[in-house]
């Protein structure tokens, strides 16, 4: 499995696949280099979109504000961009949020 997320622009983009209306919340792990999260959240007026942020920030230890989502607001298929880490400071965390903290 190869990873998608890419250092540039001083930070690090994140390909995330996202599935609303979840019966759980979790980041479920990497499929075909993507980020998979679950969320039990509604897509309805960017509510899934904060539920999203405010999830990876907590797991990657950053103020919600750090997180951007630069493409597919809209979409099931996001980009987020996190400045100031770095892939191998987040593969850990990735690691950790599958297996449980």
């Amino acid at each position: 499995m190869t990873s998608q997320i890419r250092e540039a622009d001083g930070g690090v983009y994140i390909p995330v696949r996202v599935q609303p209306r979840a019966k759980r919340e979790e980041i479920a792990g990497m499929k075909n280099g993507i980020l998979q999260v679950r969320l039990n959240t509604r897509p309805v007026q960017g509510a899934a979109n904060r539920r999203l942020i405010e999830i990876l920030a907590d797991r990657f230890h950053v103020p919600k504000t750090f997180i951007r989502i630069v493409a597919g607001a809209k979409n099931k298929n996001k980009t987020l961009f996190v400045p100031g880490m770095t892939s191998q400071a987040l593969m850990p965390e990735f690691k950790a949020a599958v297996t449980g903290p």
